[in-house]
């Protein structure tokens, strides 16, 4: 009950001239009473209600209201032989009331003698239903918080409304569990202990006052439970099985293929204890590992490339790391020229001669690296080198001098320096030169 409104009701009935109550009361045997017609003292409008009581048989019993409304059927009534008396209050004149607080005062007066006596009840006048309440979150909103969709399947609803109110939820369109009250601060939650399948459900919340007024129902709040757990199908790097000094020069693209994830989730990828992070989009991650990080790798190791990813709801894939880089950054050493027209060479050093103009070139390099040959400084030949070289005939070249060199690129792509240049010297024309006597001095 809110005793400041009554006392207000209270302080109107002061400020009448109505007689007080007379010593000679007695003579009407008792002061009239107001019987019970709400158990709240709160009137809500919704129904008609009788202001019923008792006086002495006979007397006349007319009732007044702090608002000073006349009742539509009539403020006045006789006591009856029982002793007791009614007045009936329409809807109509509840609404006349007007909202707030209200009392009724009782005046019971003998014919005979002109002995008046009185009595007085307060109450309210709650006309107005409640505000709808708001439904405004789940627990746990797993996943993306906010975005109404989860995993769990036994959600927390919570909301705010009228403080005192009390709330009920329903589920899809049927009320359950118990009401809750709307607490000092204007806040609510109730806990859905039954397990949701998973799909679409629609919560929505109703509040009643003391007054028994019920608001309007609350916006649907839609929840998608999502127990499909994705996957990852595939991660693979750009740089295949194998990471090249060359490679490591530059960033690497990674990219996890999924499926079951929305747009916009985050990825992430683990390599050498580093953790990267890629957002999904038609489920698809690509993840950009930097130079720095492949340079942190250690050569002749392998390194597990790691991954993970949830979906809107929270569910989280089963982590995928069956996909590995072996880490070759050393280059191919030991590239030389070799041999010469079946000659030992001696790069650097000492000028191979020969008249053969297509001579064989011999070069000692790692089986199965490509080997490229340079002619004078141009990209005379390439192939592979097998058992540890690889030959190659020169063209038909003139007479003249040629520096010979070669490097090699192994399998993971490294390419070595390039081999001591060889010099050769082509010589076809050896004919002995003809001396020919033109004078002889005595």
């Amino acid at each position: 009950v809110d005793i400041a409104s009554l006392t207000t009701a209270l302080t109107a009935f002061e400020t009448k001239s109505y007689p007080s109550i007379p010593e000679l009361a007695g003579d009407l045997g008792a002061l009239p009473t107001i019987g019970d017609f709400t158990t709240t003292e709160t009137i809500n409008g919704a129904a008609a209600f009788n202001i019923a009581g008792t006086g002495q048989a006979g007397n006349s019993i007319k009732v007044e209201f702090t608002s000073g409304i006349t009742l539509a059927g009539s403020n006045t009534t006789t006591v009856g032989t029982d002793g007791n008396w009614t007045v009936a209050v329409a809807v109509a004149d509840i609404a006349a009331m007007g909202q707030g607080a209200e009392a009724v005062y009782v005046i019971e007066t003998d014919a005979s003698s002109g002995v008046v006596s009185w009595a007085i009840r307060p109450f309210l006048v709650d006309t107005n239903a409640p505000s709808a309440p708001v439904i405004n979150a789940i627990s746990n909103d797993s996943g993306t918080v906010g975005d109404k969709i989860t995993s769990d399947t036994t959600l927390t609803i919570s909301g705010a409304g009228e403080v005192g109110t009390s709330v009920r939820v329903s589920l899809d369109g049927t009320a359950v569990g118990a009401a809750v009250t709307v607490d000092g601060n204007g806040n609510w939650s109730y806990t859905h202990g039954s397990t949701l399948a998973a799909g679409n459900h629609t919560f929505t919340a109703i509040a009643t006052d003391g007054s028994a007024l019920v608001s309007s129902a609350s916006s649907n709040y839609v929840v998608t439970v999502d127990l499909t757990v994705p996957i990852i199908s595939s991660i693979t790097a750009d740089v295949g099985g194998t990471l090249s000094g060359v490679e490591d020069d530059q960033s690497m693209a990674v990219t996890m293929v999924t499926s079951g994830v929305e747009d916009q989730q985050q990825a992430v990828l683990a390599l050498n204890s580093v953790t990267y992070v890629a957002t999904v989009y038609g489920n698809t991650a690509v993840f950009t590992v930097p130079a720095s990080g492949l340079q942190a790798l250690t050569t002749g190791q392998s390194y597990a490339l790691t991954g993970n990813v949830s979906d809107a709801a929270g569910n989280s894939a089963s982590a995928h790391s069956s996909t590995s880089i072996a880490v070759d950054s050393s280059a191919p050493t030991g590239v030389s020229i070799a041999k010469v027209d079946g000659s030992t060479a001696n790069p650097g050093v000492s000028t191979v001669v020969t008249d053969d103009n297509t001579p064989a070139v011999e070069i000692s390099a790692e089986t199965g690296s490509i080997v490229r040959v340079f002619v004078n400084g141009g990209l005379f030949s390439t192939g592979t080198a097998s058992s540890g070289k690889y030959t190659v005939d020169l063209a038909t070249l003139n007479d003249g001098i040629f520096h010979i060199t070669a490097d090699a690129t192994d399998a993971a792509g490294n390419v070595s320096a390039l081999a001591t240049a060889q010099t050769i010297k082509i010589e076809t024309d050896v004919t002995a030169p003809t001396l020919a006597v033109s004078q002889i001095v005595d």
